[in-house]
């Protein structure tokens, strides 16, 4: 019983026309697997960071504040501005997740003919849906928020200067929606 279904399939593999369901290679498809690795890694730093700053208790942010250098210091004034902390993160993710989305439809254009694409629309949902979310929520939000809560100090003290940078370089976005959010709380 257990043969069939691995048979079946190795027969279905070795029968597939590849030639008419792919491209062939093309450099464009490189391009797009970089960029889609540098989001990534991109996204998991910000996700990673999000938790390594906001579970860094009261006793830690003391001895940082006390004891700490220059660096402990911005750790210590970015937790001490929680909203301009979460809207850097969070603006930050969704820009990196959108993009890499976007790539990987790229992708998907590149490597598998128009042709097949249009006759099995479902198949082209599931394969980018799927994968999509998989791969994001796994590479860039599982492992890394697995690896800063274990390691807060650590990952804190690697990742502020990025973040002090796309605090930096977000700053009127992250501005809007700390003062949308302020206008919407009002009661």
């Amino acid at each position: 019983m257990d043969e069939i279904p691995i048979r079946y399939c190795t027969v279905f593999l070795l029968t597939i026309p590849w030639n008419e369901i792919f491209n062939p290679f093309n450099i464009s498809a490189i391009y797009e697997i970089i960029g889609i690795l540098i989001l990534l890694f991109l996204t998991g730093m910000m996700s990673s960071t999000e938790v390594a700053l906001f579970s860094l208790d009261y006793h830690q942010l003391q001895k940082m504040e006390r004891d700490g250098d220059q660096l402990d210091k911005t750790i210590f004034d970015f937790v001490n501005k929680p909203r301009r902390l979460l809207a850097t993160i969070l603006l930050s993710i969704t820009l990196f997740s959108l993009t890499i989305v976007l790539l990987f439809e790229n992708l998907i254009e590149i490597c598998i003919q128009h042709e097949f694409l249009e006759q099995h629309k479902t198949i082209e949902f599931i394969i980018k849906v799927s994968f999509e979310t998989f791969i994001i929520v796994l590479f860039a939000e599982v492992i890394p928020k697995i690896y800063a809560s274990q390691n807060n100090i650590k990952v804190a003290r690697l990742l502020i200067k990025p973040i002090q940078f796309f605090s930096v370089l977000f700053s009127p976005f992250v501005k809007t929606l700390i003062a949308t959010s302020a206008f919407l709380k009002k009661d």
